[in-house]
């Protein structure tokens, strides 16, 4: 069962913006708690697939669309339009909406508000094939197109970037770590605002996945990009001689079914339902974490179940993972395969590791950001 919002903003008209809907992530989460306290919010992005969120909160909001919407196949290309999204977020008009917030580590944030209009810009990131030299193409066929072509559509795209940050009226990032990357690259500040997980994670509802399971497991969750690292994981385990289950899917499945082999010891589950996901939480060894993630959802859900971390010595999950009481870091590949070769789940308390992660709940979420919305004397709290 889903959570309710600790308050309701229902005569407020709200315009949510996100970069894309392709397939549920992340963002999608932090978008549903924002969206249960204006329960009359519309949802606009570049590119919707209602296949994909079907069964989702997205079936209950309007949800407004770019041209990019009606390119030519775009539910396969939509991640190469990027280069159009500039032109889709500044054509969309908000007219009689009290209020924008936009989730974005793309284009979002470039949106164009009247004098009267508030808009808050939450930055997931800032974009990472601009900032970080993530193109994210390693399995697509057009990959060396993109080699050729990167740089120059990149200066273009900065350029923009920089004057789209420039447009929101408050900047909230995601951690400490993004906090830290929007200074580097806008030369601004601002807040820090973490996301939350849905209270039925602290729940003992669960159900056994109706795949095959190893008595004993390490287990990944993530959509299966290159720069989450899924690759370090297989390796690690492969080496260690220890299972790894990997719960996901996205475009790099098949490069990295490819480095898993034949090898027993790695199996690839796609996508589960959330009970199952629980079920696979709380019996995992652990939860292995190797990508530099901005905030990283996985580990605080997996948290609320009592499952201790492996993770990357890198990015949010240092603002919430605690060093030996929740979970243990590396920095390597190599030493990634060290710490899976003598874990021990049993040096960890449970009770500490749920309390931990009770830190970054939803509810905390939404009164932080109400408190954001106070301060700024945009509306007062609805009882």
């Amino acid at each position: 069962m889903k959570s309710k919002p600790i308050a309701k903003f229902s005569k407020i008209r709200v315009a949510v913006v996100t970069d894309w809907m392709a397939t549920p992530g992340g963002s999608d989460r932090l978008m549903e708690q924002l969206l249960k306290l204006f329960p009359q919010a519309a949802i606009f992005t570049s590119y919707y697939n209602r296949k994909a969120y079907q069964g989702t909160f997205a079936e209950n909001y309007e949800v407004k669309t770019s041209f990019i919407q009606k390119m030519p196949f775009v539910r396969s290309l939509h991640r190469h339009y990027n280069v159009f999204t500039p032109l889709a977020f500044e054509s969309f008009d908000f007219t009689g909406y009290d209020l924008v917030i936009s989730l974005s580590a793309g284009a979002a944030k470039g949106v164009i508000t009247k004098v009267d209009q508030p808009h808050i810009s939450i930055i997931l990131t800032p974009q990472r094939s601009l900032w970080d030299q993530e193109s994210n193409v390693r399995g697509s066929r057009f990959r060396f197109f993109y080699k050729l072509a990167s740089p120059f559509i990149a200066n273009y795209m900065r350029s923009w970037d920089i004057a789209a940050f420039q447009r929101a009226d408050l900047h909230l990032s995601i951690s400490k770590y993004i906090a830290d990357k929007v200074r580097k690259v806008y030369r601004a500040d601002s807040e820090v605002l973490y996301p939350g997980i849905d209270e039925c994670w602290f729940g003992n509802e669960m159900r056994r996945p109706n795949q095959y399971l190893p008595k004993s497991y390490f287990l990944v969750v993530s959509r299966l990009y290159d720069y989450k690292r899924i690759d370090w994981a297989i390796e690690a385990c492969k080496k260690a001689r220890k299972n790894l289950l990997i719960v996901g899917d996205g475009p790099d499945r098949r490069y990295l079914e490819k480095k898993a082999g034949n090898s027993k010891f790695i199996n690839f589950l796609g996508w589960v339902d959330d009970l199952e996901l629980k079920y696979l939480y709380k019996n995992a060894k652990a939860l292995i974490f190797p990508g530099v993630e901005d905030f990283g959802y996985t580990p605080i859900e997996a948290m609320a179940l009592g499952t201790p971390q492996v993770a990357l010595r890198e990015g949010g999950v240092k603002e919430t993972v605690v060093e030996g009481k929740t979970g243990e870091f590396f920095e390597s590949q190599e030493e990634l395969c060290e710490k899976l070769a003598k874990f021990s789940k049993l040096k960890y308390n449970e009770k500490e590791i749920v309390r931990n992660a009770k830190r970054f709940s939803e509810s905390q979420f939404q009164k932080n950001f109400i408190k954001y919305l106070n301060q700024l004397k945009l509306y007062a709290e609805e009882k």
